[in-house]
């Protein structure tokens, strides 16, 4: 859906920016091949989700979506609090949207060309991390379904959801029974494939075609797993026992492409054997590592220190210059950005999970 041959920054407001993202994730078609419903009926069904994104983003008072202006530094959100107000409103409305239409192909009752949902029993409907108290089946649900070709009508009792092609709707059910995410099914994926947003990332991120393909294959070796997360924003990445390396995309932030390791579990340990490292991985630990400021708070869960007890300030030697690293506070959520990321940061990277997994082993079973 995003045919840009570079990422949008600017946007007219705020809604529009976010549903970037959306149209960012959307998926190129890919049927399921395995089922009675006809590969065109899934494709005009999956169109029309790209329709329903499309209408959004250029429409978002549709579905009364904020139209607050744009900020040219989206990641200072903290200091347009209005702005970060606005963004869990959109991120709660197109959720239960989505959830709405998710949840009645699902569940609800279909004849011929008609959906009928039984709005007391889609009341009673709880989605965990969505809706604790049931569904409410809101008008401007109803009006962008109208708008995209649905014909809905709302009544006290029942909301009635008519198309005039009735293999429409077994398509909105293969897709959403097949689905065991909201925004899976949002993204119109068929299955589980997400070849074509790493492309994207790719493209995008200035690597080349098959970069995620060639490291899967490696981090499985070193004892990682391929992971996936689906909601607004899409997460890739490569998850052992204590630590792991995530890539998204989200134009919310000041940058848009991020490449993230997952936490700092296992860093003081690392940067005590700071000689021991190979030198990728000593220029690393100094990047993300604080400074030792002698605020002293190197206690537990950053308490200060009881009297007499020294810092645990690590003295770090490279290139003939010396570092105070602050063992205790790591940028643990350290973000590479498109610009300055490729396969010898990843390298780096994943010598540093792999000595997470080592040494932050013990940490995982006091916690676990």
């Amino acid at each position: 859906m995003v045919n840009d041959t570079t990422l949008r920054t600017e946007f007219g407001n705020i809604s529009q920016r976010f549903m970037y993202k959306l149209m960012f994730n959307f998926s190129d078609f890919a049927p399921n091949a395995q089922c009675d419903v006809p590969i065109n009926t899934q494709r005009k069904f999956h169109n029309m989700l790209s329709e329903i994104i499309v209408t959004l983003y250029n429409k978002p008072e549709i579905l009364k979506l904020p139209l607050s202006k744009d900020h040219e530094s989206p990641g200072e959100a903290n200091k347009h609090p209005e702005w970060k107000k606005d963004i869990v409103k959109l991120e709660k409305e197109l959720t239960l949207f989505f959830a709405f239409m998710h949840q009645a192909g699902k569940t609800e009752v279909l004849d011929g060309n008609t959906l009928t949902i039984n709005n007391k029993r889609f009341n009673e409907v709880s989605i965990k991390g969505i809706c604790k108290r049931g569904f409410t089946v809101k008008d401007v649900h109803i009006n962008l379904m109208n708008e995209v070709g649905f014909d809905c009508i709302k009544t006290k009792d029942e909301t009635v959801i008519k198309h005039n092609d009735p293999l429409l709707f077994a398509a909105w059910q293969l897709l959403a029974q097949n689905s065991n995410n909201t925004y899976k099914f949002a993204y119109g994926l068929y299955n589980d494939d997400i070849s074509y947003w790493l492309r994207r990332i790719e493209k995008f991120g200035n690597l080349p075609n098959g970069f995620f393909d060639k490291y899967a294959n490696v981090f499985i070796e070193k004892g990682f797993n391929v992971t996936k997360r689906f909601g607004v924003m899409i997460e890739y990445g490569y998850i052992g026992e204590v630590s792991g390396f995530m890539v998204n995309y989200d134009p919310i932030n000041k940058n848009d492409i991020r490449f993230i390791i997952k936490n700092g579990i296992g860093f003081k340990a690392i940067a005590e054997r700071f000689d021991e490292l190979d030198d990728d991985v000593k220029l690393m630990i100094i990047d993300v590592s604080k400074r030792c400021n002698h605020c002293e708070r190197c206690g537990a869960s950053g308490s200060k220190l009881k009297p007499g007890v020294k810092p645990f300030t690590i003295i770090a030697e490279l290139n003939g210059k010396k570092y105070a690293v602050c063992p205790v506070y790591p940028k643990v959520d350290k973000v590479w950005w498109h610009g300055d990321f490729n396969a010898d940061v990843l390298d780096t990277i994943l010598k540093f999970l792999v000595l997470q997994e080592k040494y932050g082993v013990n940490w995982k079973k006091k916690k676990s």
